[in-house]
């Protein structure tokens, strides 16, 4: 990744990754993001734009068991194993429960630190959350089932 960002190429990046999924409750929006920092040192480092990007419908898509979600965070996740139990009325292929509709916010422009301190990070990252709440609010009226819902950053 590092090399396509020097290159100057596009990359896409799921920040949450196998935590994401072990956090996945049916009917619950809910992000592991809190404490997933290095892709904005990246871009930093590279100057990059991000943007924030969210699935709408997914939390439909299948029902889950959610024991142990402790040792799923810190044992199978963290170990890059699948760490979710889920289901639906079709064994393992999702519910045809609607659409999943996916939206992309405003580009946020990062400027070039090559070498950006905790406190740059920080700043930033905290940018990207803010902007990743502020897209699920803009949007949750028209995609979500759920018009009150909230969006939960772990």
């Amino acid at each position: 990744m590092k090399k396509l960002m020097r290159e100057g190429k596009n990359v896409a990046l799921l920040p949450g990754g196998f935590n994401c999924a072990a956090l996945f409750t049916t009917d619950r929006h809910r992000c592991f993001i809190k404490n997933r920092v290095g892709f904005i040192k990246y871009c930093l480092q590279f100057g990059y734009v991000v943007r924030p990007v969210y699935s709408f419908g997914e939390e439909k898509t299948y029902s889950t068991i959610n024991l142990f979600e402790s040792f799923r965070q810190q044992f199978l996740a963290n170990n890059n194993l699948p760490p979710v139990w889920f289901y639906s009325r079709y064994g393992f292929m999702p519910n045809d429960s609607g659409e999943m509709i996916t939206v992309v916010g405003d580009a946020i422009q990062l400027p070039k630190i090559e070498d950006p301190t905790r406190e740059d990070v920080a700043k930033y990252h905290a940018i990207y959350m803010k902007s990743l709440v502020a897209l699920f609010n803009d949007n949750k009226k028209e995609y979500c089932a759920d018009p009150n819902a909230e969006i939960e950053l772990e």
